[in-house]
């Protein structure tokens, strides 16, 4: 193998990966290139690792994301009907009745699922929604939203605290 000066190594690395001819390869496959054209210096792997991490076509069209890893969060359910997951959908189609918008309730035991069509986006509708949850199914431990205004509502959140239901 040839060795050569780092800069030229770089400049190298660059040409393959995006130059006229590059194809945006992962740091591993490009650095085999260079070795099996006979080229060798001792810092190609973080040059090329580097050089993907900066190249924004690179982080765009990947096929796993290179964000830093969370912790998992575990939904300890220890019974039905205990979790809900509540969500809204829409806008959609307005249909027959001026319906706009669907409320999903789905328990996250059993994956029961109940949905409601409504016209109005408020925690008004929210409530009457889940209150009638409540009635069918009895008071659960937590509900988990994805943070529409209509869950964070003023009037949502009262509901909640009054039935001492915990929001996620």
């Amino acid at each position: 193998m040839k060795c050569i000066p780092i800069a030229l190594g770089k400049k190298l690395l660059l040409e393959i990966h995006a130059g006229i001819c590059g194809h945006h390869t992962a740091p591993c496959s490009l650095v085999g290139k260079d070795f099996r054209q006979g080229f060798y210096w001792p810092t190609a792997l973080p040059n090329v690792e580097e050089i993907v991490r900066a190249c924004k076509g690179c982080q765009f069209y990947a096929k796993q994301t290179h964000l830093l890893a969370q912790a998992l969060q575990t939904i300890s359910i220890t019974w039905s009907f205990a979790v809900w997951g509540l969500d809204m959908v829409g806008p959609l189609k307005k249909a027959p009745g001026g319906f706009t918008h669907l409320l999903v309730a789905i328990d996250k035991f059993t994956k029961w699922i109940e949905a409601k069509t409504i016209t109005t986006i408020d925690s008004k509708e929210a409530v009457k929604f889940f209150l009638d949850i409540v009635y069918r199914f009895g008071v659960h431990n937590s509900i988990i939203t994805d943070n529409r205004t209509n869950f964070t509502g003023h009037y949502f959140q009262e509901f909640a605290k009054g039935y001492e239901i915990q929001i996620n």
